[in-house]
């Protein structure tokens, strides 16, 4: 069959009308069968019922909407960036938008939603010193493993990017969430209740760590991880919370009397000396993925070239 994945560089998937026709209403393009198009099926399409999903690629055959909204700082004009075709972030569009200007994130659209750009529970930051970096200049920015990655350095803090926000009735527990991350420092991948809950992520290159309370507390020793990008994945579960690298659970885990009804879940912050890269981060809630585990790092690292 001839290729209909796209139109005018508009996927398929994208396209809402065709010289005034609705979508629903073309039978054929040029004689091929427009809905014989081949459907895309990402992550949560076999993984259902996450409560938010951030990544640079695409996830979700349901959601139609862009990837994230990029700022160039030379005039502070913002742009959605999509997909291709293939699930692919469009590294493209963002190096025409930025030209010789930096980038950086203002928005990262949920792609958790079933429908269009800013139909689900975005994770933004309108602080322009604390937004994340993903063009440098001449080029969209990539982790150690060449993966396409925002990189959060210092000045992020606690007023800093990203906040998913859930109203204090919605139980967390089970609470899971695996991001493709790397780090040469010590940095937050995601944290709950302005860290006064608990944090997961890097203490430095190779070793991933667990805070419980306000970073005074801390769930057993850091846990010696490969120093390069790769599946790091927190689980709560009755209160009894672990990390994995990859499939395998590393440190021990904490049955400290963990808050269910935490108000906000920050993703990427940065604290200490070096730097974090954050390509995807996958968030269920009152959700048991533990089962799911294996499967979805399968599905990670056979996209991201991991370690």
């Amino acid at each position: 069959m001839a290729d209909i994945s796209k139109i005018n560089a508009v996927a398929i998937g994208s396209v809402a009308k065709l010289d005034g026709v609705t979508a629903s209403n073309i039978a054929k393009v040029n004689g091929l069968v427009f809905s014989s198009a081949p459907a895309f099926s990402g992550l949560l399409d076999t993984y259902t019922g996450a409560a938010a999903a951030y990544s640079t690629r695409r996830l979700n055959g349901q959601y139609t909407g862009a990837a994230m909204r990029v700022r160039e700082d030379s005039g502070d004009t913002e742009t959605d960036i999509g997909f291709d075709a293939s699930g692919n972030l469009l590294t493209a569009d963002i190096a025409t938008h930025c030209g010789s200007a930096n980038g950086y994130v203002t928005k990262w659209y949920d792609q958790a939603a079933t429908g269009g750009t800013g139909s689900g529970n975005d994770a933004a930051q309108t602080t322009n010193a604390f937004q994340p970096k993903i063009y440098d200049g001449s080029a969209v920015i990539t982790d150690a493993n060449s993966n396409v990655a925002m990189l959060t350095q210092k000045n992020l803090d606690a007023t800093g990017f990203k906040h998913l926000d859930y109203t204090s009735s919605t139980a967390n527990d089970p609470l899971f969430v695996m991001t493709m991350s790397h780090a040469t420092g010590r940095a937050e991948v995601f944290s709950v209740n302005n860290y006064t809950t608990f944090e997961v992520g890097w203490n430095n290159a190779s070793a991933a760590k667990m805070f419980i309370g306000d970073g005074s507390t801390y769930s057993g020793s850091y846990p010696s991880i490969s120093a390069v990008p790769q599946v790091l994945t927190f689980m709560k579960i009755n209160d009894a919370a672990k990390i994995y690298s990859g499939t395998t659970q590393k440190g021990s885990t904490d049955t400290s009397d963990l808050d269910n009804t935490e108000s906000t879940i920050k993703i990427g912050a940065w604290r200490n000396a070096g730097a974090l890269w954050l390509s995807e981060v996958l968030v269920y809630k009152q959700s048991n993925q533990e089962s799911s585990l294996s499967g979805m790092v399968t599905d990670l690292e056979s996209y991201y070239t991991t370690g």
